[in-house]
């Protein structure tokens, strides 16, 4: 006679659960979905942030994380060259603080560390040229390291967060629709949440 259920599984608590979602993320393909899982099963939020171009998604990004409002340099750099009214972030990208004063991007191309704004600001012109010319397909998100002189100290988080900032769904550079659907397709079913503009 089968086991009951109380008797399998009471004993360990919620152990099996956690075997369980453990074994379910290590056999995920997409390396990037078993980053978004484990970062959940580690209690951290993944949250994404979608929608039209140009209604303030990166904005509200580096407001949640605590990037102070008068850091308009980082503002201008993030743009990659771009002018206010078009289009700015063209591929999937997480922030993160750190200590020390220098930028970090990290591409699928590469690790790029002490990086000061204009240097910054060039790579990801480059990373807009690429993808244009669609010569950039990969779907991972760029990273970006802060200086902790960019963030108001007054802030303080409570809980660990990670924010995937996605392009916006109606560019209008048409060479980058194909891309944006891609990336929407991979990560949306992901995350933990969605703040939708």
């Amino acid at each position: 006679m089968p086991a009951r259920w109380d008797e399998t599984f009471a004993s360990d608590g919620l152990a099996w659960a956690e075997r369980g979602l453990r074994d379910f993320t290590a056999s995920l393909r997409r390396p990037e979905f078993r980053d978004l899982y484990s970062k959940r099963s580690e209690g951290e939020l993944v949250i994404a942030v979608f929608g039209k171009s140009q209604v303030g998604k990166t904005e509200l990004i580096l407001r949640l994380l605590g990037v102070r409002p008068d850091a308009e340099d980082l503002r201008l750099a993030l743009r990659g060259g771009r002018a206010k009214g078009l289009s700015a972030s063209v591929t999937a990208a997480i922030y993160r603080r750190c200590e020390g004063e220098s930028y970090r991007l990290k591409t699928p191309q590469g690790d790029h560390s002490n990086l000061d704004l204009a240097t910054l600001r060039e790579h990801l012109r480059q990373l807009r040229n690429d993808v244009e010319a669609q010569t950039y397909a990969r779907l991972e998100p760029i990273e970006f390291d802060l200086p902790s002189t960019v963030f108001d100290p007054h802030v303080v988080r409570v809980r660990p967060v990670t924010i995937l900032d996605l392009p916006g769904v109606d560019s209008s550079e048409p060479r980058e629709h194909a891309h944006v659907q891609r990336l929407l397709r991979r990560y949306l079913p992901g995350v933990t949440g969605t703040l939708i503009s």
